[in-house]
């Protein structure tokens, strides 16, 4: 996959653009899929703008008309092309849909026999149990694509069972990009010390829309529930667990528009930390503030201003697989809360200014 993925780059950097430009957004089902998960692959195909992801793609990244499509038809090699220049949304139960199958990845084992999922971070669920999961389109990085100028995205509503699934794409529908759903109660067969009880309690109300140099706008795309092992990591880094943590993503205008690691960080997955905020809800505000001076206080940590407001930041990290910086990240107290915001400069300010009155300590 890396080796295919570098490939993938080197071609897109000596080709130019592919001359597939007109992506569409495929909501993918299962021919046999029962005809509740048909009726939901439906309605999504018929109210894209109405879904904060699917909108984002459409007004930001190019992204066309949606439309229902036959799982199955998608692996045929002849459609490879199909598969990978277009934003795909893949509907159903794994154990009945062969693409789901194909793109289910190693992040969430889900059986169906036993009702159960696994993620770490959550532990195991049973019960009707359901996954929303947002990546990067692997289809684009096969060996059957030789050239692209953008990336295209893929979109994983799955669930052990039909119930479960509505819930994943009722959720998705309000925004959820990444996390765990379920429909009624479910149960713990076994614990581990990484457990955490999915919510799907909203984000407190941000800005739909952040301005941008040049007059472009960056749009709001839908937040991502953190597993409970980002929520250790504030122990580290700042002495005490959160009570709830969200990352808000937004998209700006051909975010997406190459095939590189800088798409890969603007994208919806739940690691790609680039234009987004993080909230993570504490007891008193008392505490998020040490928390946040405590953050700030990590290597690399300096003082910065938004706006007239002095705050602490540090370079997004890199490594090896992500050697340019793509922005800053921002810490400070708010409130009850903690923001670490990772966005253009020039959007840095309107989305201090409206951050909601409800992260204010007198409304909790």
């Amino acid at each position: 996959m890396r080796t295919s993925f570098h490939i993938v780059l080197l071609a897109g950097f000596l080709n130019g653009a592919s001359a597939w430009a007109d992506r569409e957004i495929l909501i993918c089902v299962a021919a046999s899929a029962p005809s509740e998960i048909r009726a939901l692959a439906d309605g999504l195909a018929a109210a894209p703008d109405r879904v904060p992801l699917l909108a984002a793609l459409r007004a930001t990244q190019g992204a066309g008309a949606a439309r229902v499509v036959a799982s199955e038809s998608l692996l045929d090699r002849k459609q490879s092309h199909t598969a990978a220049f277009n934003h795909l949304v893949v509907v159903g139960i794994p154990d009945q849909d062969s693409l789901l199958r194909k793109v289910w990845g190693h992040q969430e084992r889900l059986e169906s026999a036993s009702r159960s999922v696994y993620r770490l971070g959550y532990g195991t669920l049973t019960g009707s149990v359901g996954v929303v999961g947002s990546d990067w389109n692997p289809f684009l990085y096969s060996q059957a694509v030789t050239n692209n100028g953008y990336t295209t995205c893929l979109v994983r509503l799955g669930g052990v069972d039909s119930k479960a699934v509505g819930a994943a794409v009722k959720a998705f529908q309000c925004g959820l990009l990444n996390g765990i759903v379920s429909e009624g109660v479910v149960q713990r067969p076994e614990t581990s010390l990484l457990d955490l009880d999915p919510s799907l309690e909203p984000p407190p109300q941000l800005s739909k829309t952040l301005p941008l140099a040049d007059g472009r706008t960056a749009l709001y795309a839908g937040w991502t529930q953190p597993s409970s092992e980002e929520y250790r990591a504030y122990i580290d880094a700042g002495g005490a667990e959160p009570s709830r943590v969200w990352r808000v993503k937004y998209f700006e205008p051909g975010a997406l528009e190459d095939v590189s690691a800088r798409a890969w960080v603007m994208g919806p997955h739940r690691m790609a930390y680039g234009n987004a905020i993080t909230i993570a809800r504490f007891g008193s505000a008392a505490t998020a503030q040490r928390v946040a001076e405590q953050i700030g206080k990590s290597k690399g940590f300096a003082d910065a201003k938004i706006g007239t407001r002095t705050v602490r930041a540090v370079d997004q990290p890199t490594d090896e697989a992500l050697p340019n910086v793509y922005g800053r990240v921002c810490v400070f107290e708010h409130g009850c809360q903690v923001i670490l915001m990772s966005l253009p400069p020039s959007a840095e300010e309107a989305a201090l200014q409206s951050l909601s009155p409800d992260l204010l300590p007198n409304s909790q």
